[in-house]
């Protein structure tokens, strides 16, 4: 008898920075996506338990606010194609209908494989102002993550947390700071002047993003302009 396996499980694995993918969990059936439950930052996966027939795995995850349906989109589109590509394969396998109807098939399976295989590289495409605030995160506080899209009791954590850093970088009031920056911007982009050294401009990059995240700030033109300075300068500092 042939058990149909129902549960729950990980996927569209999508925009991987320093190994740490955005994913949604699904219940599934029969490993198929069905209907997605919540959507996460995979920190890390470790096999606890394996059996002949079964495995159990533990993951160590920080949440989304809401699900993502970019990663939803990628796992229905995934999982069509490689049903595709399966269907494809079983027909020719089973030698079903003449020499003339199996063009069909292999025509199907080589575009099933082919979107299966270009969805994996579109969907590790991250825009610069991403990539440069998980990077930043993940030298600030050692997590790839962008806590503006994190449940919101995890980022005022964080958010307390990036205090205490900016504090022992010689900023005691964060929000002065981004005060001066929006006032002289020119002076800001000094790359010798150490109060604005590349470490204080990670630490304050994430500090915004998880204030935004805890709702400790609200945005606004002001915000959105000193948070494209500080990526624009992170970004090119990294180049």
């Amino acid at each position: 008898m042939v058990t149909i396996p129902i549960g729950t499980k990980t996927f569209g694995g999508i925009k991987t920075i320093e190994s740490t993918p955005l994913i949604t969990q699904f219940f599934m059936i029969g490993y198929v996506p069905i209907i997605p439950i919540k959507s996460f930052y995979l920190l890390h996966e470790y096999e606890v338990e394996r059996g002949l027939l079964s495995h159990k795995q533990e993951m160590r995850i920080i949440n989304l606010k809401n699900i993502s349906f970019i990663s939803v989109g990628f796992a229905y589109l995934r999982a069509f194609f490689i049903i595709s590509a399966f269907f494809s394969i079983a027909y020719l396998l089973t030698g079903q209908g003449s020499s003339q109807n199996i063009l069909i098939p292999i025509a199907l399976f080589i575009l099933s494989v082919t979107i299966i295989f270009f969805s994996y590289k579109l969907g590790q495409q991250i825009s610069i102002t991403e990539k440069t605030i998980r990077k930043a995160a993940c030298s600030s506080i050692g997590l790839a993550i962008d806590p503006a899209i994190i449940e919101e009791e995890i980022a005022r954590n964080i958010s307390h947390l990036l205090d205490l850093e900016l504090k022992r970088n010689g900023c005691n009031d964060w929000k002065l700071l981004l005060e001066e920056i929006a006032q002289n911007t020119s002076f800001f982009k000094i790359r010798k002047n150490e109060k604005y050294s590349i470490n204080i401009k990670n630490l304050l990059l994430v500090k915004i993003r998880a204030a935004i995240g805890c709702k400790e700030i609200k945005l606004s033109k002001a915000l959105d302009l000193i948070q494209e300075l500080l990526v624009e300068d992170i970004s090119n500092q990294e180049k």
